[in-house]
């Protein structure tokens, strides 16, 4: 194996591959890594935290594929710019420019990374006939060129292939990831360059949406107007609104109903905290508008929510 998964981090054999357990700060991490073809290798990574770094142990020319299957994930690009893969996103970079930090603002991330060694990958697609069709230079040299990163936005053609990597059976993974594989790289050297997308953000503004949802997670009883936050922030309005989906996938009002139904789900599991008091400690003005958006997201009213989850039985 040749990935940048510390060896001796690892876990062990695991589904035809190994995995290992990633080093996440205040959270967790485990990757499935399996050799598909010479040169080519599959990881399947799960991260519940907000930052990784990955240990590179060793470089070499190809490219790196990140595909996005749940979560958000921001890496910094060479300018200092700031770019966000989310949901059905595909990012490609060159093995050199690996990224040393990766982090997820949504505090969670699943998602499919493909490394291409290319000199024994090539050799293997010229042995087979592919060599002209599958020139990878020529890949990289379209899609990337002067080595620059592209962030493609969920496509349907590369969103099916890549999260086929997570859904399929693990017992046919090493019959079928092949396959995918050169299907993947079939689509890509048929790409044009201008498919790519390269919207990036300023780390200041960045930094301050990010202080801005601490603030309003922590606030949370206020329901502080958008307004109130650019002005007390010193940016615009239209800054915090683009900002803020840019770094967190979501406007703010969608990302704070979430945040409320989470923090509202964990409380009546975990706690015996009345339906009243969490209610009001998450900023509703009634119970009966918490209990509306909570059915909306769980089906099921915050009392039915409990007993289920504890495996109660309704009076």
């Amino acid at each position: 194996m040749f990935s940048h998964f510390a060896r001796e981090r690892s876990l062990g054999a695991c589904q035809d591959g190994e995995a290992f357990d990633l080093p996440v700060p205040r959270g967790s991490g485990r990757v499935i890594v399996y050799p598909v073809l010479p040169g080519v290798e599959v990881a399947l990574m799960e991260i519940q935290g907000y930052r990784y770094q990955p240990k590179v142990e060793g470089l070499f020319e190809g490219l790196e594929l990140n595909y996005c299957c749940q979560g958000r994930g921001e890496c910094v690009l060479r300018n200092g710019m700031l770019q966000y893969a989310g949901n059905g996103d595909l990012v490609i970079a060159p093995i050199r420019n690996h990224s040393h930090l990766i982090q997820f603002p949504l505090g969670y991330y699943q998602g499919v990374v493909l490394e291409l060694d290319f000199v024994p990958l090539q050799e293997m697609l010229t042995r087979h006939g592919l060599g002209e069709r599958l020139d990878l230079h020529e890949i990289e040299k379209k899609l990337i060129p002067e080595g620059r990163q592209l962030h493609l936005a969920r496509q349907e053609k590369t969103d099916r292939l890549l999260k086929d990597f997570w859904t399929m059976p693990p017992e046919n993974r090493r019959y079928i990831y092949p396959l995918r594989v050169l299907e993947l790289l079939l689509i890509l050297s048929d790409m044009r360059e201008t498919m790519g997308i390269y919207e990036s953000y300023e780390p200041e503004l960045v930094s301050i949406v990010k202080q801005i949802q601490r603030c309003i997670v922590e606030r949370l009883q206020e329901n502080i107007p958008a307004e109130r936050l650019a002005k007390e922030y010193g940016i615009s309005l239209t800054s915090l609104r683009t900002g803020f989906k840019g770094v967190f996938g979501m406007p703010m009002a969608t990302y704070l109903r979430r945040y409320r139904m989470e923090q509202a789900a964990r409380r009546l599991v975990g706690t015996e905290d009345p339906v009243g008091e969490i209610s009001r400690s998450l900023g509703y003005q009634s119970q009966g508008s918490f209990g509306d958006a909570f059915q909306k997201i769980y089906g099921l009213s915050p009392r039915a929510f409990r007993r289920q989850a504890r495996g109660e039985t309704s009076e």
